[in-house]
């Protein structure tokens, strides 16, 4: 990718605006309808680590002609996985975003945590899946 911005973020709920205002800032200029998915699906990605891995956390977000990368590293292990829902669940549903609206995403491990990124293609181009 040639382009990358990073920031860090402190693990309580106030950051999230932050992270918006961030991912908002590092991609100015992508067609509007992708900026406000990749800003949705980064604040749910931040909001999983607030609730979950309660750690500080640090934001990339990687770009070029073809797509757009977010990766957002924290340093717990626990790698996140898809799970069922009940119907009135008020909770859960990040991954599930991430799985309709990506391009491609996934979680790995990380010398002192994990990385959950996804990709997004522009709106002209397509990834493999």
């Amino acid at each position: 990718m040639d382009r990358q911005q990073s920031r860090q973020f402190a693990a309580g709920p106030e950051g999230l605006s932050a992270v918006r205002a961030f991912v908002r800032e590092a991609i100015s200029g992508v067609d509007q309808e992708m900026a406000e998915d990749i800003e949705l699906l980064a604040s749910e990605v931040a909001t999983n680590v607030v609730q979950h891995a309660q750690t500080d956390y640090e934001v990339h977000v990687l770009h070029d002609d073809e797509a757009i990368r977010v990766e957002v590293a924290d340093r717990s292990s626990v790698i996140p996985a898809l799970r069922s829902l009940a119907i009135d669940a008020d909770r859960g549903r990040g991954l599930l975003l991430l799985e309709r609206l990506a391009d491609a995403w996934g979680a790995q491990e990380a010398p002192a945590g994990k990385i959950v990124w996804f990709e997004m293609a522009h709106p002209t181009r397509s990834l493999p899946r």
